[in-house]
């Protein structure tokens, strides 16, 4: 029984070792929520409120222990900010702990109150609730329950004997609360490896499958029109209809399994992150469109737009789709007019392309960015329903997204942020599909 007990102790330290990396994500939140609620209370009660209901004496005496505390609170919640290692978190959490059984032994040291012994309680679950780590946990478990017991033991030794029993009861609560959070946690870590892994999957099975279907639908396409041409003016009219829609058929699904790979390799490669010039990128956009915009007689109207940090590609492929969508979706009853324009805000970018279109009811707002979604026949709009969510999934690569306000028959106004530098993001093993959402400002 106790090698078993053992083999089990050692498959869980192997298991923990090896998901410090992934872990630490999960923990950062609850680590810095932890140190910014220390940091405010003792800011806020500590500082401002406490010394008016204190004795003078307890006040001068806990004036410092408590600056102490909320300013390395404070400071362990600012150098968490950005991703960390689980030691790196295990430490921030450990000497704000310490911090706050220094400051309750200080307390107490100064004007002791039996009653307010329980507040270790509370001490020791906070600790349990937070620490990230198990060798954490018993550290500062140990610690809380030392300083209890001997502030116990230096002012009341008969009160020795409840508070160990206590202290004991508080211990086991605040491994139960630690166990807790730590199962909840990795099973949501669990959760999103198999999600991330199924949805890698996934987007390798698209790739693949595109891929390999493209040879096909091409010689379909092929022979569907060498046989056109041989029955020339030789078979009846539903022959003929029938290789064209066989030919129009092939076609669209050319035009869809491209899209398909070209979505699938977004992220694939590392993104390229350089000054961009938005100007030359629209201007080149803007060039491909020329004879459309011309046949049209449509306006675009530009303001100036801003050289930003970012990806190249990603800003052609955004600008690309959203004029030509600005372009294609028109009722024909009014010459189309698009303005593009860009906005700092926030540290953001927020690029907008405005068109007087046909407009989109807010009500399928989350359907339009949806892979093969469409809100209009093809046979009126051409197109896979596949541009949108390219823009987006490339745009959130780049620290970016994108939205829209639009209204029926009243146009629509797509916008998508940017902040002044994205940060390049490394490609995984299958997609490079790292999300970093941001939301919009």
């Amino acid at each position: 029984m106790a090698l078993q007990w053992l083999d089990r102790v050692k498959g869980y330290l192997a298991t923990a070792h090896a998901e410090r990396g992934p872990m630490a994500d999960m923990y950062r939140p609850l680590v810095r929520a932890f140190c910014l609620i220390v940091a405010i209370y003792y800011l806020i009660v500590g500082l401002m409120i406490s010394p008016f209901l204190e004795s003078q004496s307890l006040g001068l005496a806990m004036a410092l222990p408590r600056v102490s505390i909320c300013l390395v609170a404070g400071l362990a919640f600012y150098l968490t900010r950005a991703p960390a290692a689980m030691h790196r978190l295990e430490l921030a959490a450990i000497i704000v702990s310490l911090h706050i059984l220094t400051n309750f032994a200080i307390n107490e040291l100064t004007e002791f109150d039996a009653y307010k012994l329980s507040t270790f309680e509370i001490i020791v679950a906070l600790i349990g609730a937070t620490l990230p780590t198990l060798r954490g946990l018993i550290f500062c478990l140990v610690a809380a329950v030392v300083a209890w017991l001997w502030l116990v033991h230096g002012h009341d030794p008969g009160l020795m004997k409840p508070n160990i029993g206590m202290a004991i009861a508080s211990s086991i609560v605040a491994c139960l609360i630690w166990g807790l959070i730590n199962h909840a946690l990795r099973n949501a870590r669990k959760a999103l490896a198999v999600a991330e892994q199924r949805g890698d999957e996934l987007e390798r099975f698209a790739y693949i499958c595109s891929h390999d279907m493209q040879e096909p639908v091409r010689m379909m396409n092929v022979y569907s029109g060498f046989l056109s041409e041989s029955l020339a003016g030789k078979g009846d009219e539903d022959s003929e209809r029938y290789l064209v829609f066989i030919r129009t058929n092939a076609q669209r699904m050319q035009q869809m399994i491209r899209d398909i790979l070209a979505f699938s390799r977004v992220g694939r490669d590392t993104i390229t992150i350089e000054p961009v010039d938005a100007n030359a990128v629209l201007a080149e956009v803007l060039a491909k469109f020329e004879t459309h915009i011309n046949e049209s007689n449509a306006r675009v109207t530009t303001g100036p737009l801003p050289v930003i940090e970012t990806s190249a590609t990603m800003m052609h492929v955004v600008l690309q789709n959203l004029i030509g969508n600005a372009l294609k979706y028109q009722d024909g009853r009014r010459l189309p007019e698009i303005s593009v324009s860009a906005l700092e805000d926030k540290g953001m970018w927020r690029f907008s392309v405005r068109d007087n279109g046909i407009g989109i009811d807010p009500a399928y707002g989350g359907k339009i960015f949806t892979l093969f979604q469409r809100l209009n026949r093809k046979e009126d709009y051409p197109g896979t329903g596949i541009g949108l969510s390219t823009c987006r999934k490339f745009l959130r690569l780049c620290d970016g997204d994108i939205d829209f306000d639009s209204r029926p028959g009243e146009g629509s106004n797509f916008y998508f942020t940017l902040p002044r530098k994205a940060k390049p993001r490394a490609p995984t093993e299958e997609t490079g599909d790292a999300v970093g959402r941001r939301r919009l400002a």
